[in-house]
Order: C-alpha cells, then structure tokens, then sequence
C-alpha cells in the first residue's frame, strides 16, 4: 500500500510523529512531497503558556519544526514522490488547493480536521472528553468524517490542543491497522478571550494553593479482606506502594517500591507478612534511577522480577539468586524505550506483554496501553500489536497490577487516572487476544475507600489481597 504525505515548506514535530507511526506498518510505503506551503501556527499569550506549563503534559511544543528538505535528504523510511505512481491514500497537512497543481493519481485524500478554539473551549469548560476527526474525500473538494477518537481533556487550553495534535498520530494509523477507538460526547461550548482568562486566573490559584499546602500525603500498603482494608506500613512517613505478593511455602513475601523522600527516587523492598503483620524491611533492588512496580514472578523453579525502570529508557528482567533478597540483571528484552508498569500474560503459545508506553515528546502516559508478543519471554524481539495503542482511556488505561483469569477470562486490573494519578482501580475482561486483534471491555467494578485518597495497586496470591492506598499525614 503506497501513502503519499503531502508537506509544506517546514516538518512540524506533531506531523513528524504521524509519520513515525505509519512506518511502523510494513505493508505499508511512505511517499513525501515537499510543497512551499507554509503551515500556520499559533501566537500563544507568554503568560498563557507559563500557567499551562505548570501542568505539565509534553515536553515538545508540536509546532516545533525541521525544514522538511532537510528531513527528507536524512530519511531512510519515507521516499519522495513520483509522478507516476498511484497511492490509496494522500494525506494531506496543506491547504485542500496546495495538490491541485500537482498530477496526482489516488483513490483517498485524508486530512486532519484542525479546530483549536474547539479544543481551546473544551479545557476551559472542563469537558470530560475531547473528540478529534479525521476527514476524506474522493475528489479533494467534499470531506467526510472517516474516523475519530476522544480523550481526556487537559487542563491547560494549549496542554489540550497540543495533546489533540500528538493525538492525531494514532488516530491516522487506526485507518490501516483496523482500530476503532471509542468516541465519547464532550462539551461544545465555543471559546470566549473573557471566559479564558476567567479560566487561567482559577488555574493560578490552584498553583499558590499547590505551593503553600502543608497537607502530606504518602502511600501505604493495606491487606484487603471482606472489601476492608488494613494499613500495614509501619515506618512513619513511608511512602510504600505498587505491592506484588508471593506465597512461598509458608511465607507471604510482598515486594513494593519505598520512595526515598529526599531523593525523589524509588527503590524495591521486601517484607515478609506474617499472620497479618509485616517482618524486617529489607532492599533488594536499588539503582541510580527511580524503580517501582516490581512485578515479581516464578518461571519453572526460579523467580524472576520485571519492574518498571522507564528512567534507565530500557525494560529489563532480573532473577533472584538468593530469593528473596539477592536479585541480578537476566536480560534486557527492549532497549531505548520508555516502559512503564508491565504485566504479561501466556496465551495461545506466546507471551503477551502490557504496558504504557512514554514517548519522547511527554512527561508520562497513563492514557494508552501497548501489547508486545513473543513466543518466548526471555527474548530481545518482541512483535508489537498492529492496533497499537489497543487502549485509549485514562479511566483503565494504565496497569495496576498483575493479569488474572476469572470465570475463564482474563482480567487485567488498572488505575482510573481519570481526574488525578492512581485514584481508584477498574477492572477490564479481555475479549480477544490475537496476533491481528485486541478487545477488552471494562467492568462495574469499584475501589473506592473513604477517608484514603486514592488506590492504584491489587495483587493476590495465597489467598491474600494486597493494595495501597494514599493517606493523609
């Protein structure tokens, strides 16, 4: 299948990471033309932008750019354009009349439907979700929608159009790998200056209040029993999460990440529960950059432990030679890759890998959910889903914990991130696992407990449920 990417004067970052989506299709070939047309681009208010970026989301502005000659002379993947050729698909980031002066021969042109005052009012009128489209046309001149998707709405109006624009990379490459994101209802309200700095002045408040708070709060582990939980952590001050719990003959024995509060890092403890209590803490994994999630396994006689180390840009597995407390680099299975909290699974002969996934241009992702496969564990090459991301929602996205089966189904349980990070558990039934097609649908299910703030951690093994819960001090 030929695609030909239709490119003005400049190579704008967003349009940048469209393009590294589609090459991740082998079936498909990246054609460029390269036009004098000149994108346009936002005058953002300088005092707009330093409120936004106190809610920090992307690291890189997408209207950032690279002449495109330039891009296309160092690119290998994406070839030029050739007058003879016919593509199934153009897409076209210029003006609709830039490719009338140009003899192209195809079936489809797609183009992004830009609507940033839209975008701009859905942040300001906190609407739940916001709705991006993609458009067709066989003639260049009619435009249809053809797909879209939705996602949470950002707080920050620039956060959220630039959040749409990044977006917009899955949203095309759903046209090729056959994945259709679910589309929520979001507020329509237009966009008003007034209203906007309204917007910004209440944002500046939660800045100060954020600034001068003296509320603490910290994560502490619980055991779960009869839906009650029962805080174990006895260090005050601690701040445990992420446990994973493994009955071992007669021991409990719960790995978790404590956060050393001075240097903002985490490392990997252990504590052996006994008859509800927690014994001696002890370290066991400790490195130069932050760990958690240590998310502990036996394969055949020994155990194994994949935590997340997005820090190290790299996911590796380490093997206990003195469990629990001795544990050793086995193998980096992917390299230059920013993992967060993975979970796997063993299905239909291959091994099926969850994740969220932080790419290069944010701060972090608990929006998007990536499934890898390889048909052995301990491989360096392993097979991305063709839907990736299978998942785009913040209420279920991001692991919380390990995938179980229940009633013959896999359940994978996840954070709701949806209005702030780990404040409750949902769980989702699997439907279809394949190599060409993922499905899962999430679950009445609820773990909120009052007075904790929030809980993004269930693990059970012996008959015992391990969680955590954030607590005020």
């Amino acid at each position: 299948m030929k695609i030909l990417v239709v490119l003005g004067e400049n190579l704008l970052h967003y349009q940048r990471q469209i393009l590294k989506e589609l090459s991740y299709f082998n079936v498909v070939e990246i054609y460029a033309l390269a036009t004098n047309y000149k994108s346009k681009v936002p005058k953002d208010s300088k005092l707009l932008r330093m409120i936004n970026r106190k809610f920090p989301v992307f690291k890189t502005d997408p209207y950032s750019f690279e002449k495109t000659d330039r891009f296309m002379e160092s690119s290998i993947e994406i070839k030029a354009y050739r007058e003879d050729l016919f593509y199934e698909y153009v897409l076209n980031f210029c003006e609709a009349t830039v490719i009338e002066n140009f003899k192209i021969k195809c079936a489809q042109v797609l183009k992004i439907a830009i609507d940033i005052k839209k975008w701009y009012a859905q942040s300001i009128n906190k609407s739940p979700y916001t709705t991006i489209h993609l458009l067709s046309s066989a003639d260049n001149k009619v435009f249809i929608p053809l797909k879209s998707l939705s996602f949470s709405t950002e707080i920050g109006m620039y956060n959220n159009r630039d959040k749409a624009l990044y977006y917009y990379s899955y949203l095309i490459k759903s046209v090729f790998n056959e994945q259709n994101y679910e589309v929520q209802e979001s507020n329509q309200n237009g966009y008003h200056f007034v209203k906007s700095w309204n917007y910004h002045l209440k944002l500046l408040k939660i800045i100060v209040q954020r600034k001068f708070s003296k509320v603490q709060l910290n994560w502490n582990l619980a055991i779960l029993e009869n839906n009650k939980p029962t805080i174990i952590t006895e260090e005050t001050g601690a701040f445990w999460a992420d446990p994973f719990i493994i009955n071992d003959s007669r021991n409990n024995w719960i790995f978790f990440e404590e956060l050393d509060q001075k240097t903002r890092l985490g490392k990997i403890s252990v504590i052996n529960l006994q008859d509800g209590k927690p014994l001696k803490k002890e370290v066991v994994l400790e490195k130069p950059y932050h760990l958690s999630f240590p998310n502990v396994f036996k394969f055949e006689k020994d155990y194994y432990m994949m935590p997340e180390e997005s820090a190290s840009n790299e996911q590796n597995i380490y093997k206990a030679t003195r469990f629990p407390f001795q544990w050793e680099k086995y193998k980096t299975i992917f390299k230059n890759i920013k993992m967060v909290d993975p979970v796997f699974i063993f299905h239909d002969g291959r091994y099926w890998l969850f994740f969220n996934k932080i790419e290069d241009f944010e701060y972090e992702n608990n929006e998007r959910v990536y499934v890898y496969s390889s048909t052995d564990l301990f491989s360096d090459d392993w097979e991305s889903h063709p839907q990736n991301p299978v998942v785009i929602d913040k209420t279920r996205a991001r692991n919380a914990g390990k995938i179980r089966k229940e009633e013959g189904h896999f359940i994978r349980v996840s954070q709701n991130c949806k209005d702030t990070y780990g404040a409750n558990i949902s769980k989702n039934r699997i439907t279809h696992l394949t190599e060409k097609i993922y499905s899962e649908e999430k679950m009445n299910f609820d773990m909120h407990f009052e007075p904790f703030y929030g809980c993004h951690t269930f693990n059970t093994d012996g008959g015992i449920s391990i969680i955590d819960l954030l607590v005020k001090e």
